[in-house]
């Protein structure tokens, strides 16, 4: 049935028609209202390039074969509630000027709408795609709403503009997530929506304030490369595999969401992430290079929660901003008394009080073992309570003996003038043992001092 290039100038009204055959309305004009109400068509079915100057109601409507609207142009109110679709569904390039409603739409194939503009209120509620929805390339100038849409395979919804405000709510994603280089002007609403597979907001630009609430995500998520000019919002959102790598994180809130776990601390996904990095790529420069973006994005964090005077975060991303710098670069890592190596081990970079304690007392205990084993006589002529001298030891197993060189070395690191005993005459190494027991343990002190008062403050 051909409708080509006809002019309806007064109502068209199709209502409960059956269309057997291939149908065809290309570049038919409907200068008044058009109804398509309980019309099935049982074949290929064609609006390309169709105009519609009034109203058209295509609710509910049944297409059993490919439909084509691609071009297509609505000029006033579209309705497609409750249509089904059963083949390919083509809407690239269409334009919807009025309202247009897709409630409780049901697409058993492809809902492309690739390039499509939407430049009023549009509705997506209850919108179901049993295959890939795509909206790549599309741009919505009125409010768009995807509540409780359900998308059974994958959502693409890259190179979107929307210039007012979206909602996903209660929104169902099956497969892969995609809003890469989509740009929010006004507020974004992501809230209690399942995301089951990949989702990529990679290069996504946010002008206005976007809101992600709920457990959301369950799979890998990248938020690489964002611009957010105003603000986003995460609370209690699973981000235990999200990526935020080239993103200023300060721009983000998180409240009461779920992080990965290493060793006790929160992390970014990204620090675990890069072990699979390494694996998958030969440039080991750039492997290295991502410690030094992590720690960025560690600093990131640290600074924002250093201006909300939130103390446990910062000592969380203190921490793991130390971390990417002691492992960028091999020297740091490898070698085992550099610097960093011995600030991670010693206090764990000033918030380990416990570790740090530990340390200062094996310290403590090594540096008196190590003095009694090479020797020590007393500063004075006189014995201490019948010890004369430590010759080795084999002088220390009794409880006296032992007092007697803790409190020795008590007054070496303390810097006092007399102490108990001094290094045998003959036992240089002993000299060096005094000196680094006056330089190690007071230093081990003040690392021991400064991770007891960072737990207590923060």
């Amino acid at each position: 049935m051909l409708f080509n290039d006809v002019v309806f100038h007064s109502y068209a009204n199709f209502t409960n028609t059956h269309f057997s055959g291939v149908t065809k309305f290309i570049n038919t004009k409907f200068h008044r209202h058009a109804n398509f109400n309980m019309a099935i068509f049982k074949q290929t079915v064609e609006f390309s390039f169709a105009n519609f100057f009034e109203g058209a109601i295509f609710s509910p409507s049944y297409f059993h074969g490919p439909v084509h609207f691609s071009y297509a142009t609505f000029h006033d109110d579209v309705n497609f509630d409750n249509s089904l679709f059963y083949k390919e569904a083509l809407f690239m390039f269409s334009k919807f000027y009025k309202v247009s409603k897709f409630i409780k739409t049901n697409f058993n194939c492809d809902a492309i709408f690739h390039n499509a503009k939407f430049y009023n209120k549009t509705s997506f509620t209850g919108f179901i795609a049993n295959e890939s929805a795509r909206f790549t390339d599309s741009k919505f100038n009125g409010l768009v709403d995807f509540n409780n849409a359900k998308f059974n395979q994958g959502a693409y919804l890259n190179n979107i503009v929307f210039k007012n405000k979206s909602f996903f709510v209660e929104t169902i994603i099956l497969g892969e997530t995609n809003f890469g280089k989509t740009v929010f002007h006004d507020d974004l609403a992501f809230d209690n929506v399942q995301c089951c597979g990949n989702v990529n907001f990679n290069e996504a630009l946010f002008f206005s304030t976007g809101k992600f609430r709920g457990k959301t995500f369950f799979k890998n998520v990248s938020f690489e490369n964002v611009l957010i000019k105003d603000k986003l919002v995460f609370e209690e959102v699973n981000l235990a595999n999200t990526i935020f790598l080239y993103t200023d994180i300060r721009n983000i809130e998180f409240i009461n969401c779920l992080w990965r776990k290493k060793y006790g601390r929160k992390v970014l996904f990204d620090e675990i992430n890069i072990i699979g990095i390494r694996k998958l790529q030969w440039d080991i420069s750039e492997y290295r290079n991502q410690f030094s973006r992590i720690e960025i994005l560690y600093r990131l964090l640290k600074n924002k929660y250093k201006s909300d005077d939130n103390l446990p975060e910062i000592s969380n991303w203190h921490y793991g901003e130390k971390e990417m710098y002691r492992k960028g670069n091999p020297l740091r890592r490898y070698f085992p008394i550099s610097l960093s190596n011995l600030y991670w081990i010693s206090s764990g970079y000033g918030e380990k009080p416990i570790r740090s304690g530990i340390i200062l007392l094996i310290l403590f205990l090594s540096i008196t073992t190590l003095m009694a084993y090479h020797g020590l006589i007393l500063a004075k002529a006189t014995s201490v309570s019948g010890i004369t001298s430590i010759n080795n030891l084999d002088d220390i197993k009794n409880f006296q003996n032992i007092k007697a060189i803790i409190l020795n070395t008590l007054q070496t690191v303390t810097f006092q003038k007399e102490t108990l005993f001094v290094p045998r005459n003959d036992s240089i190494s002993g000299e060096y043992i005094k000196i680094m027991s006056q330089i190690l343990i007071p230093i081990q002190v003040a690392l021991f001092a400064l991770a007891v008062r960072n737990k207590f403050k923060r």
